[in-house]
């Protein structure tokens, strides 16, 4: 079974610089989500706890492990298409995700 859910959870107002232990930096965050799929799942969870990062183009979306034992490893992307305000798409060697906004 392939499947993929995305809960967005927290955007921050502006990006925070996520960086090592040595203040290197490794991609600025720009909110905070919980992800699963056919690849990362767990079964005890169900979901891993992320943060998102969009790209400077805002042509692609990213996301990173939040909390342990893999905090601030990468995870996954996507490209990222935005339709409007309210609709985005993110596709990953042609399986589309589709979002829409819930007001």
């Amino acid at each position: 079974m392939i499947y993929a859910v995305i809960s967005f959870t927290a955007h921050y107002q502006k990006p925070r610089a996520m960086t090592d232990n040595k203040d290197k930096l490794l991609f600025y965050a720009h909110g905070e989500c919980y992800f699963s799929d056919d690849q990362y799942y767990i079964p005890e969870k169900g979901r891993i706890s992320c943060y998102f990062s969009l790209s400077k183009k805002a042509d692609s979306m990213s996301f990173y492990y939040r909390g342990e034992p893999n905090h601030k490893d990468f995870l996954r992307s996507y490209k990222l298409y935005i339709e409007n305000e309210d609709i985005f798409r993110l596709d990953d060697n042609g399986r589309v995700l589709s979002f829409n906004k819930v007001k």
